[in-house]
């Protein structure tokens, strides 16, 4: 009898995880790389990769984005190229805590702030605060 009720609940939580983990991948996929309003981040003809990932609790929750920065493409942490490309309607914020430059889509930043970020806003008060992180 032991053995059976054993079997039954290892069958339960197999079937209650496996319910669990397809729903749990789609959702972290919208999340990616795909769902940035940045579309291209390049530092001298390198381009930097994006990440994205769901804040794992607390009173503030959703989706936390950064930038990843080569280090071996920063000779002047004060002044940094960057070239970007944004999703329509998307511009780049003066409230980003970094921002030294402006040209089109050039920009130049500030690294050496303390938690440098890049604001962009849209016209209808969206915005998306993307974390710039060297590695």
């Amino acid at each position: 009898m032991k053995k059976l009720i054993t079997l039954v609940f290892a069958m339960v939580l197999i079937f209650s995880l496996s319910s669990c983990g397809p729903e749990g991948r789609e959702e972290e996929k919208n999340y990616g790389p795909g769902s940035n309003v940045i579309t291209s981040a390049c530092i001298d003809g390198t381009y930097c990769e994006f990440d994205a990932y769901k804040n794992p609790g607390g009173q503030e929750t959703g989706v936390v984005f950064k930038i990843l920065i080569p280090k071996d493409k920063i000779t002047d942490k004060k002044n940094v190229p960057l070239e970007i490309t944004l999703a329509e309607n998307w511009k780049v914020s003066n409230e980003s805590n970094c921002l030294k430059q402006i040209d089109g889509n050039k920009l130049t930043l500030d690294l050496s702030v303390s938690d440098p970020k890049l604001i962009v806003k849209t016209e209808n008060g969206s915005s998306r605060c993307y974390h710039l992180i060297t590695e």
